[in-house]
């Protein structure tokens, strides 16, 4: 995509590493322990799929190709948390939250 092609959004946000490029695990993904990560990936239909789960970079990298996603990404480089609707917040931990409805 060209730098044009994101005139019309309204935000945007870093994240790395690159889980899954054009349907393949990125083989640079170090080995790592399995702890809490998030990431988002994009299935070939363009649907959007969004995973937190405990996985090393390896596993979760392969849980998005299963779920059919071509791209995907974590999106924190630090343990990943959940917040559920019923649990007492603590806003102030989140620099970004996704809400999914």
């Amino acid at each position: 995509m060209k730098q044009s092609d994101y005139t019309k959004s309204d935000f945007a946000i870093q994240a790395e590493p690159i889980l899954v490029w054009n349907g393949k695990i990125n083989r640079r993904l170090p080995k790592d322990k399995e702890i809490t990560r998030n990431g988002v990936g994009i299935k070939k239909d363009g649907m959007v799929y969004f995973a937190c789960l405990k996985l090393g970079y390896q596993k979760f990298a392969q849980h998005f190709i299963e779920q059919g996603c071509i791209s995907a990404i974590q999106l924190d480089n630090k343990q990943a948390e959940i917040w559920q609707k019923d649990a007492k917040p603590s806003y102030s931990r989140y620099a970004t939250i996704i809400v999914v409805e």
